[in-house]
This record gives structure tokens, sequence and C-alpha cells, in this order.
């Protein structure tokens, strides 16, 4: 495990890594956290590019960055935005706010609420 600098980081997954900033959790194998504040890559080989408050859950997830947004499912994606899910496996929300990406394959590109 590696972390690159910043402070209140943890990297405790096999080969997990944390670049910089504040507050971050990456607990998987191969999860990786590059920066922003209290974000957390707990799921195996997930990915946080930076923002606050973000979680990349799933296998294979990813989350570049946002406020609040969290992929829980398989290879789901949350580009950016506030407080969006991505919760069925292979699934995407693009940005926006508050939307969720529930069923398996499902996405919404932006929005509010959808």
């Amino acid at each position: 495990s590696t972390i690159g600098g910043g402070s209140t980081n943890s990297a405790q997954g096999y080969f997990a890594t944390v670049g910089g900033g504040t507050e971050h959790y990456a607990s998987s194998a191969f999860s990786t956290i590059t920066g922003g504040y209290a974000n957390a890559a707990v799921g195996y080989s997930a990915f946080v590019g930076g923002g606050s408050s973000v979680t990349a859950a799933g296998t294979h997830s990813t989350v570049p960055g946002g406020h609040g947004n969290t992929a829980f499912g398989a290879y789901a994606t949350v580009g950016g935005g506030r407080d969006n899910v991505a919760e069925g496996s292979y699934t995407f929300v693009g940005g926006g706010r508050d939307n969720r990406a529930l069923a398996p394959l499902s996405a919404i590109f932006g929005g509010q609420r959808n």
C-alpha cells in the first residue's frame, strides 16, 4: 500500500493507493484515491479521482469526482455532480444531482432526481 501525501489517510488494501488529500480510506485490493477530501475506495480495484465525500464501493467501480456520489454496483460509474448513486451492476450516472441508477445496465446522463 502507498500514501503519497496529505493527512489522515489510510491505504490498507493490497496495493491500495492514496495519492494525497485528507481523510481518505482505500481499503480494498488495488483501490485508488488520487485526491480530494473524505473519500473512500472500498471495492476491489475501485477508483476515486477526487471531490469530497464520494465512495466507490463496487468491484471496479469509478467515481472521478463531485460531492456525495456513490458507486455501489460492480463496474458502476458516477462521473460527477452531487449526491448521485450508481447502484446496479454496469450502471452509469454522468452528473447532475440526486440521480439514482438502480437497475443493472441502466444509465442517467444528467439532470436532477431521475
